[in-house]
């Protein structure tokens, strides 16, 4: 996984903590456990979807949110992600919920196995349900040993996801559980309003296993979850993820503080089911 970010991301991964035992079918490798497949066959036939359970293809996973800004006032973004509305002011711009769904069989990573990811569509929905495009594209680790997900990063709002703790779960998924991951996040991803650079900044994020909770839903009742906080640190500030797991439906709710004390709240609201 030398180069998971390269064309995905722009960034490069540089640090891990001391990885457990090795297990058979798995390797650890910059962080995270994955597939221990050495050739890609078929790009239209992606082997790291072969043991998904959660994201997989026909199923699209829709999350609607809430956006804080730093004084408390609760927003929507509109205009491809550039602005933001009050909620009595909304348009036809106005992005009301979004989502991610495994394609099908493509590999994103041509044939390199290094890439290891399931590639994820990433969709977003205006106020009238019409698909805001483009479909965006990026990816997903999901398999026995844990779980990882690209943010959503749509230009220009969304881009503040990109300096706070990325979804990440391993095993065992028990209270107390800690884990981390560190990479070099490019200026590209900056914004005036709250945090630019130069080059690239280092990122750390430390993650612990703190709770399991239920989470009320709208699809499916109460659910059981694990509850993981992140803390991503940098030079530019401090940053926070509350993430709440569920076996069989992923992440289902986030809490995100963001570098400038703005807030995102993404719940999980619908898994539809495709033919």
């Amino acid at each position: 996984m030398k180069q998971l970010f390269a064309s995905a991301l722009l960034a490069v991964l540089i640090g891990c903590t001391v990885p457990p035992e090795d297990a058979l079918q798995y390797k650890y490798d910059d962080g995270f456990w994955v597939e221990a497949i050495d050739t890609i066959l078929d790009v239209n036939d992606n082997p790291f979807n072969h043991d998904n359970t959660i994201y997989v293809p026909g199923k699209e996973y829709i999350y609607d949110y809430q956006f804080f800004t730093k004084d408390g006032q609760e927003r929507k973004i509109s205009q491809q992600g550039y602005s933001l509305r009050p909620l009595d002011s909304l348009t036809t711009m106005t992005i009301m919920k979004f989502s991610v769904e495994a394609d099908t069989d493509r590999f994103l990573g041509g044939k390199d196995p290094e890439y290891a990811q399931t590639e994820l569509k990433y969709r977003y929905y205006l106020i009238n349900d019409s698909i805001n495009p483009p479909v965006e594209s990026s990816g997903v680790i999901e398999n026995e040993k844990n779980v990882w997900m690209h943010p959503w990063r749509r230009a220009r709002l969304f881009y503040y996801l990109q300096l706070n703790p990325y979804p990440f779960i391993q095993a065992p998924y028990e209270i107390g559980n800690t884990f981390e991951w560190s990479f070099l996040v490019g200026g590209q991803w900056g914004d005036k309003e709250w945090a630019s650079w130069e080059g690239n900044v280092e990122l750390t994020h430390q993650y612990e296993i703190v709770a399991k909770e239920k989470v009320s839903t709208s699809f499916a009742g109460d659910l059981e979850c694990v509850v993981v906080e992140g803390v991503g640190t940098s030079e530019l500030g401090r940053t926070t993820l509350t993430s709440y797991f569920n076996e069989t439906y992923g992440f289902v709710r986030f809490d995100y503080l963001n570098i400038d004390s703005s807030r995102f709240i993404i719940n999980l609201i619908e898994v539809k089911e495709k033919p």
